[in-house]
Parts: C-alpha cells; sequence; structure tokens
C-alpha cells in the first residue's frame, strides 16, 4: 500500500504544462541618471497583477542593459518660471515565456533607473489561452490553477472541488477538500469502492451487495459484475470456510480432490487428509 500511495504522491506532483507567450514591454525612466549605467548593468523585469507592485511577482528576468532597447524621447516642455521637466528615455523589452493572463504592471530595478510616472508601470493587457499556472480560476478549474476536467494538478486540502478526483487526497466533502480520506466519513473516498469500505487502504471489506473491482474488495472475496457476491461453491474463490476453492469445508460443497488443500479427511473425496492436503 505504502509503494501505491508513494507512487500516487509523485504522479500528483508533476507540473502541467503551461501555455507562455512574448509580452513586449515598456518602462519610462530619466535620461540622466541613466548614463550612468554602463554595459553589463544587470536591469530586473518584473511583472505583477496590482498597480502597486507589492504581490508576489507573476515574472521575473534579469536582462544587461546593452540587450534592453532605448527610445529617447523629446525633452518636455517647460512653462518659464516652472521646474524643468527631467528628459526621459523609455526602455523597451520583450519578455518570453510570461504565462500570467490580462492587465499587468512592471516594475524595473538597477544601477541608474529613476522611473518617470511610478515604479510601477502599467502595461498593455497580455492575452493568453487559459493555462495551469496563470493565477487564475478558469478553464473549468474547480479552484485556482487546480482540479476539474483539466491536465491541471489535483487541489491541495482546503481548497474547492466538485469530485473526489479534483483533490491530491481524492477526497471532496461539502465541495472542500480534505487532507486524506476516512474510513468512516460515510463517503466513497480515498481509494475505496463503496462508502467506507474496500479499495487500497486499511479500510473493511465491504459487504455483499457493495460495489468493487476484485475479490480483496468484499468480505466473501468475490466480486463479479463490480459487486460483492454472497460466497457459493461455484465462485472460483476459496471462501465461507472451503479449505480449497469451492470444496472442502464445513458446508454444502463437494469434497476436494487429489492434491487440494484440507483440514480433516472429510474434506477429501478420498477421506484421506495429509499434511493439509488431500492424499489418494
Amino acid at each position: 500500500m505504502r509503494p501505491f500511495r508513494s507512487l500516487l504522491a509523485v504522479l500528483l506532483a508533476l507540473p502541467s504544462l503551461a501555455r507562455a507567450a512574448d509580452l513586449p514591454v515598456r518602462y519610462t525612466v530619466q535620461e540622466k541618471p541613466l548614463k550612468t549605467a554602463i554595459a553589463g548593468t544587470s536591469l530586473t523585469f518584473e511583472l505583477f497583477r496590482d498597480s502597486a507592485c507589492t504581490t508576489p511577482a507573476v515574472h521575473s528576468a534579469s536582462v544587461l542593459i546593452e540587450n534592453v532597447t532605448l527610445i529617447t524621447k523629446l525633452k518636455q516642455f517647460t512653462p518659464k518660471g516652472d521646474t524643468k521637466l527631467p528628459s526621459t528615455d523609455e526602455l523597451a523589452l520583450t519578455l518570453s515565456g510570461v504565462t500570467a493572463a490580462g492587465n499587468l504592471y512592471l516594475k524595473v530595478t538597477g544601477t541608474g533607473l529613476v522611473p518617470v510616472g511610478g515604479a510601477c508601470q502599467a502595461q498593455a493587457a497580455q492575452v493568453i489561452a487559459a493555462n495551469c499556472v496563470d493565477g487564475i480560476q478558469n478553464q473549468g478549474e474547480t479552484d485556482v490553477d487546480c482540479g476539474g476536467a483539466t491536465t491541471c494538478l489535483r487541489c491541495a486540502a482546503g481548497k474547492s472541488c466538485t469530485a473526489n478526483g479534483d483533490c491530491q487526497s481524492n477526497a471532496c466533502q461539502a465541495g472542500v477538500c480534505l487532507a486524506q480520506a476516512s474510513c468512516s466519513d460515510g463517503f466513497t473516498d480515498g481509494t475505496e469502492t463503496d462508502v467506507d469500505c474496500g479499495g487500497m487502504n486499511m479500510c473493511p471489506r465491504c459487504a455483499d451487495g457493495k460495489t468493487c473491482t476484485n475479490g480483496g474488495d468484499c468480505q466473501s472475496s468475490s466480486c463479479a459484475g463490480s459487486v460483492c457476491q454472497p460466497p457459493s461453491c461455484t465462485d472460483g474463490v476459496r471462501n465461507d470456510g472451503e479449505t480449497d476453492v469451492d470444496c472442502g469445508g464445513t458446508n454444502a460443497c463437494p469434497r476436494c480432490g487429489i492434491h487440494q488443500s484440507c483440514a480433516v479427511g472429510s474434506d477429501c473425496q478420498s477421506g484421506i487428509c495429509m499434511g493439509g492436503v488431500c492424499e489418494p
């Protein structure tokens, strides 16, 4: 059971493939301070979802200044008597592999950068197909970037769900993923084949008439048509006190043939049981 759970955990942890796009960005800075930035100066470009650039960045890239396009703007007109406005430059760059969509804001830091118009500058809305790492609940996901009939990861405990398959624990109750399934929660979850029974866990075997996938799910050890069956002398399973498959024991089953298992002589057609085996 433990190897199965370990394998399941590994499979659930595998990352989903995300769609990404190239996003052209612009950032306005003062011209004079920028001249102090020499070749080899590294600039950090960070994209955020909020206009204050205080939430965790959704994309970050470090770029050498010589790889950034500089667009020199005209000097700004200053009315006589007013404080002279600084000349500005615009940094232009295309960020690759951006997976976040919607309205994004750019913050650039590095030697010689004095932003004009605020350190957090709005960018053109990024249009990108929904994916499993876009930070948005979409494409049928039951919570942000997880669950649903998608290729996204299953959801962690506490996340929203609509079915067991949405959850890492395979246990969804009242629309919320549980940390783990229970054998007494009144639900078919985890690996159970019916409510609180069967499956590859520590739950009891299921009674007759309950759903099963194999004989190991059933108290009778007999599963046919995905339903636990009452024990019989023709079910092809050793159960109900039989000493071998469909023979022997204190029931109405036939006696066992030569070399089949037995407990006493009466279990055998020959009437001879030696060392737990029917003998001629």
